[in-house]
């Protein structure tokens, strides 16, 4: 009886933390993909051709913000665009291409994600060069949505 008992507990604890491993892996690759669709379409609005004007830019970013970023993060990042620095690619937007995008779990901090990709700038003498950026995103989930809470 005991053995009955011990097995079926058992099979019980198995099956409920292979469910909760489930559905952890479910919210993870939610939260990649937001992640990828917010740098993509982030990246995608600096690279318009003929570059937007600052009153477009400043619209479309915010309007992606909105959607991708909680309040908080929102309104210190407009911060930061007003004194001419980028808060969510810490100055590193793919101006010119984007070419790679990866993005991991970071397994030492509870809900942050490493954010990598490889950008093409100019230097001071006005060359192309590749330059990789590396960001460190906190995700946070407010009313069954996941955004972006903080960048690194």
């Amino acid at each position: 009886m005991k053995k009955k008992v011990f097995f079926l507990i058992t099979i019980y604890v198995l099956c409920f933390s292979s469910r909760i491993n489930a559905q952890n892996n479910n919210s993870e690759k939610q939260i990649i993909e937001m992640l990828r669709k917010f740098y993509t379409e982030y990246n995608y609005i600096y690279s318009i051709k003929p570059p937007l004007t600052l009153q477009v830019l400043d619209s479309k970013l915010d309007s992606l913000m909105m959607k991708y970023c909680t309040s908080k993060l929102r309104k210190k990042a407009k911060k930061c665009l007003e004194d001419e620095s980028d808060l969510l690619t810490n100055d590193f937007p793919g101006i010119h291409s984007f070419e790679i995008i990866k993005i991991e779990k970071d397994s030492t901090i509870e809900n942050d994600y490493i954010v990598n990709y490889t950008t093409s700038n100019m230097n001071a003498s006005r060359k192309l060069i590749k330059q990789k950026v590396v960001l460190h995103v906190s995700v946070v989930k407010e009313n069954e949505k996941y955004l972006i809470s903080n960048v690194k």
